[in-house]
């Protein structure tokens, strides 16, 4: 059962192709934690090569190095593993330090639900050639318009609600909550629509 207190965002199912899942990754991760990232951070400029979709990063290695780390062992698993069905889980949680009353807790304020769906590699390009750079134009051109409409929700999102746990006068981190991913994925297995299933929990940083 969902917990009340805690809001969900569930963005719309982007149908993708296996190599241009990690890009979606960062782009829709990075969208997300910059409109969390409270703190003293640079934004920066970038861009899906072959897409041709700008989105901004941020700047941190405090950030930007588990988060790289995280989204190679997602990836990894769902191609590895031909896992057809792929949800990622983003949490965003406040962290109340231990005192002589009570212990420090991690209060979950905040989810964000990225869904995929990973599609099969059609072939069709030159041997040794880039999947990306022969994938058809109409293809493209959906992704685009999928990762448009998911940064579109993110930014509705934050905008008509910005009601967030208050930070300390002293906090520095550029990422001041505590937030953690979680993946599972699902792949067709045989003809009766069994299927197979991954879920486990995935530290990403701790504010």
């Amino acid at each position: 059962m969902a917990n009340p207190d805690v809001r969900q965002y569930n963005l719309q199912e982007i149908q993708i192709e296996h190599f241009f899942l990690k890009e979606a990754l960062h782009c829709l991760l990075h969208s997300i934690i910059f409109h969390r990232a409270l703190g003293p951070v640079t934004p920066r400029e970038a861009s899906i090569p072959f897409l041709e979709f700008v989105y901004v990063r941020v700047d941190s290695p405090e950030i930007e190095g588990p988060l790289e780390a995280r989204v190679d062992e997602f990836c990894a698993q769902v191609i590895s593993k031909g896992f057809t069905n792929a949800q990622l889980l983003l949490e965003f949680q406040e962290v109340k330090e231990a005192s002589f009353f009570r212990s420090a807790e991690a209060i979950p304020f905040e989810q964000w639900v990225l869904n995929f769906a990973v599609l099969p590699d059609a072939g069709g390009g030159a041997p040794g050639g880039n999947p990306r750079a022969s994938l058809q134009p109409f293809r493209r051109e959906k992704l685009h318009a999928q990762l448009r409409q998911c940064i579109c929700h993110i930014v509705r999102a934050v905008v008509e609600n910005l009601r967030l746990p208050p930070l300390s006068l002293t906090e520095k981190s550029a990422c001041p909550y505590k937030w953690e991913g979680s993946l599972g994925a699902l792949a067709r297995v045989g003809s009766g629509g069994g299927g197979t299933s991954l879920a486990r929990r995935l530290p990403f940083y701790d504010a």
